[in-house]
């Protein structure tokens, strides 16, 4: 999944609050029926929104990402703009 050591100790420290119980029951059904479409080239991707649906289904949806999780492009998850501003982006010709 081409994770950093960074990004997996992020990953394990948001799953540390859980019981084994509570991690095992999240993982439970969100593996394919063929392990192969791990393999595919959407297989990661697809895993991680079914990890995904799982934890909001159990947890819910959280209100804001912490700042410490790693965004998946390398940037940062702060706003650009502050909270409610909806004006549309400057056009610069």
């Amino acid at each position: 999944m081409r994770l950093k050591v960074a990004e997996c100790e992020v990953g394990l420290g948001e799953l540390a609050p859980l019981t084994v119980q509570e991690r095992l029951d999240l993982l439970a059904n969100v593996l394919p029926d063929d392990p192969a479409a791990l393999w595919e080239p959407t297989g990661p991707r697809v895993l991680a929104g079914r990890i995904s649906a799982a934890w909001q289904a159990a947890h819910g949806k959280p209100d804001r990402i912490p700042d410490e999780t790693p965004h998946p492009r390398g940037g940062t998850w702060a706003p650009t703009s502050p909270p409610g501003d909806f004006s549309p982006p400057p056009v610069t010709p």
